[in-house]
């Protein structure tokens, strides 16, 4: 059983994006607005192969995309994938979890995105419960994650910007090569910030290695500071 799912895991992170360089999962998402929700394309460089500079990963919801900046900044992350495994559960049904994570240790993670988790009917509870205890057999954590374990509504706004201004990831050797004239500017501006260093002070920033106040909003005069290692 175990075998079969890391299989399955493996195939979802091996699948190509398709020629418009979009990471289709198991289930097509419709683009388009759906209720409340509004889906979209959200640009990954994480997920990006070699070859690209992004790819785009379909998202069911304002929450799902905020969900995804915070893989996008986590260092432990490198790879994740949106309804991309489908979970067989009691009486012949399935369940496609929102999000497939694997981290730098090989790590599989499972996450479910709900605007509530108070607020979650019973028959979900049960069944997601049901999830829950058939991957942690598998070594495979599972949780779900609601509004409040995300980022505020005015961090959202500056990760958003700051990750979607910037076109590839900095390779390692890169911020090396910045690194010691980067601290001799500290404390600065974030425009001052971007025009000696471009792309890779606004990865730094976006990944929060730079540090600025993400509770306002971000202004070419907002302060950036305390490299962190």
């Amino acid at each position: 059983m175990r075998v079969a799912f890391i299989a399955t895991a493996r195939d979802a992170f091996l699948r190509p994006p398709d020629l418009a360089a979009r990471q289709k999962g198991k289930r097509d998402v419709q683009l388009g607005s759906r209720g409340g929700s509004r889906t979209s394309l959200f640009p990954s460089k994480k997920n990006a192969r070699a070859a690209d500079v992004a790819v785009f990963v379909p998202m069911e919801s304002r929450l799902e995309q905020a969900y995804a900046l915070c893989l996008e900044r986590s260092p432990s992350v490198i790879a994740y994938r949106t309804q991309a495994i489908e979970v067989p559960v009691p009486g012949g049904r399935s369940h496609l979890p929102d999000f497939l994570i694997c981290d730098d240790g090989g790590r599989l993670f499972v996450r479910e995105i709900k605007l509530d988790k108070t607020t979650l009917k019973k028959a979900y509870i049960e069944k997601t419960e049901w999830v829950r205890d058939h991957l942690a057999l598998m070594g495979v954590d599972y949780q779900i994650i609601d509004r409040a374990d995300l980022p505020s509504e005015c961090e959202q706004k500056n990760l958003k910007r700051v990750h979607n201004s910037y076109a590839s990831l900095p390779t390692a050797l890169e911020i090396e090569l910045v690194n010691s004239d980067l601290h001799a500017r500290l404390p600065c501006t974030y425009s001052e910030l971007v025009e000696a260093f471009g792309d890779i002070a606004k990865h730094l920033i976006f990944t929060g290695q730079l540090q600025i106040d993400w509770q306002r909003p971000l202004t070419p005069d907002t302060e950036v500071s305390k490299w962190m290692t």
